[in-house]
C-alpha cells in the first residue's frame, strides 16, 4: 500500500472516499489533510506530474542530511537528522513534529482562514467548543495562532545546543534588556503569552543564522499571520463564514465518531 499522505507512515490503508487518490493511515491524518486544502481538490483530476528540477532534489535531500552536513544549516543546530522545514530531529517529540508538519500548512499559504478550521484535536481542547459562533469568535483565531508560535518557539529553543540558546539568550536581552527571563529560555514551556506576542516584533531578525533558513521563514509567517489577525479582529464575520465552520464541525464530528466506532470494534 502508499504511505500516508500525511506523515508518510508505510502501508497505510485508509483511502479518501471520494477521489480515491489519497491514502492514510488514520483518521486524524485523513481530517488534518481535509482541513488543509484537501477538501479543495478532492474528486479532480490528479495533476500531471512533472520532473524535479535540480533545485527542488537537493531540496529532498535534506532529509537524509548526515549530522555534518546538517550542522552546514547553522553551527548553532543539535546534531542528528533534518526533518521538514530543516528542524533538528531532536527538536521535537513524535506527536509534536506531527503537530508543527500540520502548522507547516497555515504558515505555507498564511491563510488566517485556516485558523478557523476545526480538528479532532479541538473536540478535546476545554479552550474550545463545537458551538460554529464560538469558532468565528476572534479570539479563537489568535488562540490557534499562539499554540502554533508556542509550538514554533520550544522548537526553535529545543534544536540549539547550550552554546545557541545561550546565544539566543544574549541577543533577545540586548534589543529588551528586561523582557526575557532566563526561565523562558531554560524552560520553553514555560514562556508567557506576552513573551510570544512580543517576539512576532523581533525574533526573525534576532534568530539570523542560529536556526535553519526554513525555521525563520516560519518565524517570518507567523509575525505576518499575527498583524492580519490583529488588523480584523473587528471585523463583522458573515453568513457564508458561519456556514463554512459549521460544516467542517460537522464533518470532524462525524469522523470522530467513525473513529470512536472503529476503535470500539478493534477492541
Amino acid at each position: 500500500m502508499a504511505p500516508c499522505a500525511v506523515c508518510d507512515k508505510a502501508n497505510s490503508t485508509k483511502q479518501c472516499g471520494r477521489c480515491k487518490a489519497e491514502t492514510y493511515c488514520s483518521v486524524e491524518c485523513q481530517t488534518s489533510a481535509w482541513k488543509a486544502g484537501h477538501k479543495k481538490t478532492c474528486g479532480k483530476p490528479a495533476p500531471v506530474a512533472v520532473e524535479p528540477e535540480e533545485e527542488d532534489d537537493k531540496e529532498g535531500e535534506v532529509e537524509d542530511l548526515t549530522s555534518t552536513q546538517a550542522q552546514e544549516l547553522s553551527p548553532w543546530l543539535i546534531p542528528g537528522r533534518i526533518t521538514f522545514w530543516h528542524w533538528p530531529e531532536g527538536a521535537f517529540t513524535p506527536k509534536q513534529h506531527f503537530s508543527a508538519k500540520m502548522a507547516m500548512t497555515t504558515l505555507a499559504t498564511e491563510d488566517v482562514g485556516s485558523l478557523d478550521m476545526a480538528t479532532l484535536e479541538d473536540l478535546r481542547d476545554p479552550h474550545l467548543t463545537s458551538s460554529p459562533a464560538a469558532m468565528l469568535d476572534p479570539s479563537i483565531r489568535m488562540y490557534r495562532l499562539l499554540k502554533i508560535i508556542r509550538l514554533w518557539w520550544l522548537g526553535t529553543v529545543q534544536s540549539l545546543t547550550p552554546a545557541g540558546q545561550e546565544e539566543l539568550r544574549n541577543r533577545l536581552k540586548s534589543i529588551h534588556k528586561s523582557t526575557y527571563t532566563d526561565d523562558e529560555l531554560k524552560d520553553p514551556k514555560s514562556a508567557s503569552d506576552a513573551l510570544l506576542k512580543r517576539l512576532q516584533a523581533d525574533v526573525a531578525g534576532v534568530l539570523g543564522d542560529l536556526v535553519a533558513p526554513k525555521v525563520k521563514q516560519g518565524w517570518e509567517a507567523i509575525g505576518r499571520l499575527y498583524v492580519e489577525v490583529q488588523s480584523i479582529a473587528g471585523m463583522p464575520r458573515t453568513a457564508e463564514d458561519l456556514r463554512g465552520v459549521k460544516d467542517n464541525i460537522e464533518f470532524v464530528e462525524m469522523l470522530a465518531r467513525m473513529d470512536a466506532r472503529q476503535k470500539g470494534g478493534k477492541a
